[in-house]
């Protein structure tokens, strides 16, 4: 996935970011149904209609929900090495 371009001062930053790592300014939203470049401030897609604000709350939701699944694979995987150290 390429990155965001800063309509400001021009600096390629993430995609993932909401202000620029170089000015501070606020970046476009990228669409990830059409790869459009939007202004931060809208909610809808200027090129496609997709709704913005849902695709980021969904990023989010989605970064979180496997950051518990790994939290629970350590912690299980911890558990199992406790019973077989208490079984032994």
């Amino acid at each position: 996935m390429h990155g965001v371009t800063c309509p400001n001062c021009k600096t390629e930053c993430s995609t993932e970011s909401h202000n620029c790592r170089k000015c501070g300014k606020p970046l476009p939203t990228v669409c990830l149904r059409c790869d459009a470049e939007n202004p931060w401030c809208l909610v809808k897609c200027q090129g496609c209609g997709a709704n913005l604000l849902g695709q980021e709350l969904k990023d989010e939701k989605l970064a979180m929900d496997a950051e518990l699944v790994e939290w629970l694979k350590s912690y299980l995987s911890s558990v199992a090495e406790n019973v077989k150290v208490a079984v032994s």
